[in-house]
């Protein structure tokens, strides 16, 4: 069975390169330029950043860089991994509280699920 997509915004269905315009364009570029001079400015603020602790701190230049490179480099592993459990504790958390509200918990034993699951 093919697939078929099914227009549900539109009346009508306008192909893409149709709705494509030079304005469209021109945003997209605007955006991009304004996102790689905010990426520009946060390196040279890790940058000068560096400069500072290694003047304030006789730390060496290659330690400083490792770790700021290696903290770079691993924070959005870090920001993933606490996203998603923060997302399975709600997801858990909403679970019990549908389920105290279907058998119709009072609310100090709806506190004890939750300490016990946690």
């Amino acid at each position: 069975m093919p697939l078929t997509w099914l227009t549900v915004d539109t009346r009508e269905d306008i192909p893409a390169e149709a709705q494509r315009s030079a304005q469209g364009v021109w945003l997209i570029w605007m955006r991009f330029l304004l996102l790689a001079a905010v990426v520009a400015l946060a390196g040279w603020v890790v940058d000068v950043s560096g400069i500072v602790l290694v003047r304030h701190t006789g730390l060496s230049e290659t330690l400083v860089g490792s770790l700021f490179t290696a903290v770079a480099t691993s924070l959005p592993e870090l920001v993933t991994t606490i996203a998603a459990v923060l997302v399975f504790y709600l997801a858990g958390l909403a679970t019990l509280v549908t389920l105290s509200d279907e058998r119709r918990l009072p609310l100090r034993e709806i506190a004890e699920l939750i300490e016990s699951n946690c």
